[in-house]
């Protein structure tokens, strides 16, 4: 990945949602080199999402957006075929991440698409647990 890309990716991973939208317009750019190590998504940015959606500071869309790419390492809606990026999981936070990165990516769906402020706690507080 080329250093721009790389901060992208970088701040998206941090947990910045509005950085998915910056990696639509460079999505023929996301690779991965087979050597490079997988990246790593730390319980602190998935928590700092939840926090922010329950906050109204970010757009549920966005943060679906942002689900999806941290599940599947790839921007959804590119026609460009691109090789997933690999993205670790903080082991010890796996399950709780695992559970509410799947349901933000569920956003907008038409059965389960609103993500209610206790749903958002129940998730940020399985985080704080999960140690």
């Amino acid at each position: 990945m080329n250093q721009t890309v790389s901060s992208i990716v970088e701040s998206a991973l941090n947990g910045d949602t509005g950085a998915v939208a910056r990696l639509e317009a460079v999505s023929h750019e996301l690779r991965q080199d087979d050597g490079e190590p997988s990246l790593l998504l730390q319980a602190s940015a998935v928590s700092r999402v939840l926090r922010a959606l329950d906050q109204g500071e970010v757009d549920p869309e966005d943060v679906q957006k942002w689900a999806t790419f941290v599940r599947t390492g790839y921007v959804t809606g590119s026609s460009i075929k691109v090789r997933p990026l690999r993205i670790d999981y903080e082991a010890e936070f796996e399950d709780p991440m695992v559970e509410a990165i799947a349901r933000m990516g569920e956003i907008g769906d038409s059965v389960d698409g609103v993500l209610e402020r206790p749903e958002i706690k129940k998730l940020m507080n399985a985080l704080i647990e999960a140690v």
